[in-house]
């Protein structure tokens, strides 16, 4: 089944990026890449997918944005969003 979102985590805020990336924004293009910048996500971070199709079945517990800086998961280019298909958590 495959789906056109961008999972939400902990205090993670879901986005489409109007702008640019942006310094200290990371920029991601594969699944392992995904996997990894959820690994080490840290308050006030953009993690912005490139299009494309990524692997879904991520999980990550213990992440912590803040309300003055969320965790945000978004597509780089929202007129060609990122997808996660496959994969579930329960």
């Amino acid at each position: 089944m495959q789906r056109r979102w961008l999972m939400m985590l902990g205090a993670a805020a879901l986005a489409g990026v109007g702008s640019p990336a942006r310094a200290g924004d990371l920029v991601v293009r594969t699944t392992d890449e995904f996997r990894r910048a959820l690994a080490n996500a840290r308050a006030g971070q953009r993690i912005l997918l490139a299009p494309g199709t990524y692997g879904g079945g991520h999980y990550r517990s213990g992440l912590r944005g803040t309300a003055t800086a969320p965790i945000v998961i978004a597509s780089l280019d929202p007129n060609r969003p990122a997808t996660i298909q496959g994969g579930g958590n329960g």
